[in-house]
């Protein structure tokens, strides 16, 4: 091979590695997305959003396609430049370093057999009317169905995470909506069991919460793609409304254990509030700016932030008009209606949540709730 024959067989075997790393570090890196994916995702769910703004039917079966979109889209672009990348490798010797059946010219052979030979040799299955003559060739066809066949072997375990994670996520969900008696509305989940259960029951409750959402936080750092990306056509497994609602009961939790008679709230008020805000960090972290996951890290609460605990504490006292309440909140409390406050906002600024969602699910910020017809 001369000098221009081994640049193309460099360049080749570089977008060789740029597709394979970008898969590896997507599937098998946890916690982390590849930039091929990561753009690919994003623009496709940017997409989504755009046209679902200005539609008002179908936006639920819209949005609820954008993930199984967005994933094909990403396995085609792996698929893509790997294929390509060995393509650049075989074109410059297709016609002098292989072998073909008789009924094909060599000397007419260009850059669509070798795509064509790259293709059927990347997805193992290996027609034989192209085939390598040199050793080098040959070594290169077995790495390259290989290392295709690990890549299908990948992707299937990739999908598969996907749905169990789903799943789970879906779980939490139907788990917020059953103890809200359908409503979604986190002060009911505390306040429903207000003379019909004691401290150790609710405990109990709130402790199954933390632990699912500790189940979930893992999901979500793992697989960066279900924070936002993967919806239902059943609005009440979205994200945002579980979030809400499991940041809203915390926050009852706390102003509950501030009635001297519920004292033993407080430590699982606390730590479904920690669970709620280390689900938000890791979102916060892959989505927001750095300025929005700044001010989830280190929350500075506003004068809302206290009237809206002052609102959650008054539906309490109409639950249960016997309980002695601190009027304002305490630090944790008004840490957390802060997360919640940035969060949500953030978070509708990506998802047009506020737009998509039914009216039934409303936003602390009354200036981002639209009614949805969902169509």
């Amino acid at each position: 091979m001369d000098t221009w024959d081994w640049a193309g067989f460099v360049v080749g075997l570089a977008v060789v590695s740029l597709a394979l790393g970008d898969m590896w570090i997507t599937i098998f890196h946890k916690d982390f997305e590849g930039p091929l994916a990561k753009a690919v995702q994003h623009s496709t769910w940017r997409l989504t959003i755009a046209i679902a703004r200005r539609t008002r039917r179908g936006r639920r079966l819209l949005v609820s396609m954008a993930g199984p979109v967005m994933v094909l889209f990403t396995l085609a672009a792996w698929l893509s430049l790997y294929v390509l990348g060995f393509t650049i490798v075989v074109w410059p010797q297709i016609r002098e370093a292989f072998l073909t059946d008789p009924g094909i010219d060599p000397s007419r052979m260009g850059f669509v057999d070798a795509l064509y030979y790259s293709g059927v040799t990347g997805t193992t299955l290996g027609f034989g009317d192209i085939s390598p003559a040199t050793s080098l060739f040959k070594i290169l066809a077995f790495v390259q169905s290989a290392l295709g066949f690990g890549m299908f072997t990948a992707t299937i375990t990739y999908l598969l995470s996907i749905i169990g994670g789903s799943a789970e996520r879906n779980a939490l969900a139907v788990r917020v909506i059953s103890q809200t008696g359908g409503s979604g509305d986190g002060v009911e989940l505390v306040a429903a069991g207000l003379g019909i259960e004691d401290d150790a029951d609710l405990r109990r409750r709130l402790d199954a919460l933390t632990e699912a959402v500790h189940t979930v936080q893992e999901v979500f750092h793992q697989l960066p793609v279900l924070d936002l990306y993967f919806r239902s056509r059943e609005p009440d497994h979205d994200p945002e409304p579980m979030l809400r609602s499991l940041a809203e009961a915390a926050l009852a939790a706390h102003l509950l254990a501030s009635d001297p008679s519920h004292r033993t709230l407080k430590r699982s008020a606390q730590e479904l509030d920690n669970a709620i805000s280390q689900v938000m960090l890791v979102v916060g972290r892959q989505y927001f700016p750095r300025r929005v996951h700044a001010q989830l890290v280190h929350p500075e609460p506003a004068a809302e932030d206290r009237v809206f605990l002052d609102e959650l504490r008054r539906r309490l006292l109409d639950a249960s008009p016997g309980l002695v309440l601190e009027s304002s909140g305490g630090s944790p409390e008004l840490a957390l209606a802060c997360r919640l406050r940035v969060f949500m906002r953030a978070l509708d600024s990506l998802t047009a949540w506020s737009v998509i969602q039914p009216s039934r699910y409303r936003q602390r910020d009354d200036t981002a709730t639209v009614e949805a017809d969902d169509g």
